[in-house]
């Protein structure tokens, strides 16, 4: 399912798939658009509801696509399906929010998926996937911290995973790299000084066999996930100096806003592309 880096296309990863205009993130339409753009990793937020059903949701946001004056977490399954989703102008779309297991059965067969910010659902999360039969698509990642990797190694043996690295991250840095359990890292740093360069950890990871994940994603002025090298200076520069950059680097995975216009670069680049996009066949849901 992985390949380590060779030169070739570095994979594509749509952060809460392709969002914009009327269709707001982690939403089917979402991610099918992105499949439609040429990813090959859908990354997607899941969160849970008071009763315990299991929605794609970045919480923290429930005021601005929900108009909901509450937690989402504590708020029960019927209510949060009847809310239509916001657009970036926070109007009401035709769009309400994806039920996980729905999502599972949309992209089976498909594409890899990735599940961010649930690693402290993985007890109820674990045996939903497996219900499914779909261990082989799923990406599981946490902040690097020993109570995850416990979670981990007690929870979700088998599954692919990895572990959300910055320059804080001492142990990974002096060789916890190497632990099995890892098929790589996403690797986090604000500056071309950070000690997860100056240490050449992308090389060490390539060495053991592993896999390094980098963010074009920019999500303010103010937090840097790789040194500036972003969508940003890639759309409005040049895509030498943000996802070029990347590559350049060495990075394996490249998580990006922008997955069409990174698609369309790569061709350009004479990176190896498949056929058709990852994510296969362009199914919609009902």
């Amino acid at each position: 399912m992985f390949q380590t880096h060779t030169g070739n296309k570095p994979l594509i990863a749509a952060h809460r798939g392709s969002c914009g205009g009327n269709i707001p993130p982690n939403t089917m339409a979402a991610m099918e658009a992105a499949c439609r753009f040429g990813a090959d990793i859908l990354e997607m937020d899941v969160a849970r509801s008071r009763d315990g059903a299991y929605f794609l949701f970045h919480t923290g946001n429930e005021a601005f696509y929900l108009n909901l004056d509450a937690e989402f977490e504590q708020t029960d399954a019927a209510v949060l399906r009847e809310l239509p989703l916001n657009n970036d102008f926070r109007k009401p779309t035709q769009y309400h929010l994806a039920l996980f297991d729905d999502v599972l059965e949309q992209f089976k067969g498909r594409c890899i998926l990735n599940l961010d910010r649930c690693w402290q659902y993985w007890d109820e999360l674990i045996p939903l996937i497996d219900r499914h039969a779909m261990r082989d698509q799923i990406l599981l990642k946490s902040p690097c911290r020993e109570q995850w990797l416990r979670a981990y190694r007690e929870l979700a043996q088998g599954y692919a995973y990895l572990p959300i690295v910055d320059d804080s991250c001492e142990g990974f840095l002096g060789g916890g790299f190497r632990r099995p359990e890892y098929i790589g890292a996403e690797l986090v740093f604000a500056s071309e000084d950070s000690a997860i360069l100056q240490n050449a950890i992308v090389e060490k990871l390539h060495r053991s066999g592993k896999l390094a994940w980098g963010n074009a994603i920019q999500f303010s002025s103010q937090k840097i996930l790789s040194a500036r090298h972003t969508d940003d200076v890639s759309i409005t520069a040049s895509p030498e100096l943000g996802w070029g950059w990347l590559i350049e680097h060495g990075f394996d995975i490249i998580q990006t806003d922008w997955v069409l216009a990174l698609h369309t670069y790569l061709k350009t680049r004479n990176c190896a592309l498949p056929a058709e996009p990852a994510c296969g066949r362009m199914e919609t849901s009902e």
